[in-house]
């Protein structure tokens, strides 16, 4: 999936064709992501943006099971500017936030997923931000590669 004019213009939006998903999930599996203490995972292949109710579901769900457990929430669009300040100012969350960028680049740059899960679930402990774009630290890890 080489850059197209739609990923210019829209960073956070993936391509939602029917092979998509079946790739994100193979690669979860493969790579053992659910080591994380995953309780919950939910996908929304959708174009619009995820809003703070869908967010506030998850963790819920999540937060009602366990202390230690947390959920992630993968989206093939992003997360709205307003949902995400709002999920934040409630208590520190329970989700990790994937969104269509950061699927983008770890299906094509071929990012090691346990170190964006570390480093993503460290950033949401440290901080209580869910949202930790892989664009932000996407320099560091492919030195390590």
């Amino acid at each position: 999936m080489a850059d197209s004019p739609q990923h210019l213009h829209n960073p956070c939006l993936l391509d939602t064709n029917e092979q998509t998903p079946a790739k994100v999930w193979e690669l979860l599996r493969r790579n053992n992501a659910f080591r994380y203490v995953v309780e919950r995972l939910e996908a929304k292949w959708q174009v619009e943006p995820i809003v703070q109710g869908d967010l506030a579901v998850l963790d819920s769900r999540v937060s009602g099971h366990s202390q230690i457990g947390r959920g992630i929430f993968i989206t093939a669009g992003c997360f709205s500017a307003d949902g995400i300040a709002a999920h934040e100012r409630l208590r520190p969350s329970a989700v990790i936030g994937i969104d269509g960028q950061d699927l983008y680049y770890l299906l094509e740059r071929a990012l090691p997923l346990d170190e964006v899960f570390r480093r993503k679930l460290r950033w949401l402990v440290e901080t209580g931000h869910f949202h930790h774009p892989i664009r932000e630290f996407m320099t560091e890890l492919e030195k390590h590669q």
